[in-house]
C-alpha cells in the first residue's frame, strides 16, 4: 500500500548545482525516492517549491510547472519566509494525511529540526532528507529515516534506519577510546567533521579516520593508555 507523502524543496537552501537542472533534481526524487519506496506524492500533495517567487527566474519556473511542482510564496517581508511557509505547509499536510504519512525534505537548514521531531512523535511522520555536500545537516540527520545527498548529478543514500543500527552495533570500546564502524567513507567523513575538537566532559576528542582496514589492524594502531592499563591490573587483583 502507498504511502502518502509531500515533498518539501527549500530552493534557497538547496540551490540547483552548477551543470544542473530543475528538472533532473525533480526526476531524481521521484526515480530514486518516491517510487522505489513505495511513495504518492500525488495521494495528497503535489511536490511543493518555496521560494520567493519574483526571484526565481524564469527558466527555473516553469520547467518546474510543467512537471507538476507547485511553486508556492514564502511570506513577504518576513525574516526566514521560506523556512516559515514550508513548517506551515507540513503541518497542514500531516492534518490531511494523517498518521504514517511521509515527508520528504529538500534543504539542510536546521531550523526545522523542532517541527520535524514534533511531527515524528505525535504522528510517526516518516523523514526522507536531502541536501547537497555543502548544505547538510546532521541534526536533522539524526531524525530521519533516509537521508541523500546530491553530488555530481547524482543522489546518493547515505544513511538508512537499519544503516544507524548497523553503526550502533559496530562501536567498540577498547581502553580510552571507541572504534566505530561505518558504512561508507561519506558518514566517516561526517563523524570526523563533527567530533573532532569537540568538548565532553572536560576533554577534547581526537578523531582519526583509518580507511579500509581489518578490525585486527585497526586495534594495533590504538595505543591504549599505560595508567589506565595499571589501574585495570590493580582492579583485577
Amino acid at each position: 500500500m502507498t504511502k502518502p507523502c509531500a515533498v518539501f524543496w527549500d530552493i534557497q537552501n538547496v540551490g540547483i548545482p552548477r551543470g544542473q537542472s530543475g528538472n533532473s533534481i525533480i526526476r531524481l526524487i521521484r526515480s530514486i525516492i518516491t517510487k522505489p519506496y513505495n511513495l504518492n506524492e500525488i495521494l495528497i500533495i503535489f511536490f511543493l517549491c518555496v521560494c520567493d517567487v519574483n526571484k526565481l527566474p524564469s527558466n527555473v519556473g516553469q520547467p518546474l510547472t510543467n512537471l507538476d511542482v507547485d511553486i508556492v510564496q514564502a511570506y513577504n517581508g518576513v525574516k526566514d519566509s521560506a523556512d516559515i511557509k514550508i513548517v506551515d505547509l507540513m503541518r497542514k499536510f500531516v492534518a490531511v494525511a494523517g498518521q504514517d504519512c511521509t515527508i520528504i525534505l529538500l534543504s539542510g537548514d536546521a531550523d526545522y529540526y523542532g517541527t520535524l521531531s514534533d511531527l515524528k512523535k505525535l504522528h510517526n511522520v516518516s523523514i526522507y532528507l536531502n541536501g547537497l555536500d555543502d548544505s547538510y545537516s546532521l541534526i536533522l540527520d539524526q531524525i530521519s529515516e533516509y537521508t541523500f545527498v546530491l553530488t555530481s548529478g547524482v543522489l546518493k543514500p547515505i544513511k538508512s534506519t537499519s544503516i544507524t543500527e548497523s553503526v550502533q552495533s559496530s562501536a567498540i570500546l577498547i581502553f580510552e577510546s571507541i572504534c566505530i564502524g561505518f558504512p561508507a567513507l561519506w558518514n566517516a567523513a561526517k563523524a570526523i567533521e563533527k567530533f573532532n575538537g569537540f568538548r565532553f566532559h572536560g576533554m577534547f576528542l581526537k578523531v582519526e579516520l583509518i580507511v579500509d582496514s581489518p578490525l585486527t589492524e585497526i586495534l594495533k594502531r590504538l595505543k591504549p593508555n599505560l595508567t589506565i592499563l595499571k589501574e585495570l591490573k590493580e582492579i583485577r587483583k
